[in-house]
């Protein structure tokens, strides 16, 4: 069986940031379009976990690779 980390395709993975609220808590992290649902990592660990893509507790905020292209080009012209 194949874990969910490996990925045959060639297209980049969809990637959003996100906060997922674990007991009453928003977690920010990044939440990364898998084979069911969302794999989910907060930031600053390597642990993660995979969410149900109709799951309530996950927000996603915005594109990563969008988000981070706006901020290069925000720093770069400020």
């Amino acid at each position: 069986m194949r874990s969910i980390a490996q990925s045959t395709s060639c297209r980049k993975p969809i990637r959003h940031y996100a906060l997922l609220t674990i007991d009453g808590v928003d977690c920010e992290g990044v939440a990364t379009l898998v084979q069911g649902g969302w794999l989910f990592q907060p930031d600053g660990t390597a642990r993660a976990r995979l969410v149900a893509y109709n799951s309530p507790l996950l927000t996603l905020l915005g594109n990563k690779t969008l988000a981070d292209a706006q901020y290069t080009r925000d720093r770069e012209t400020a």
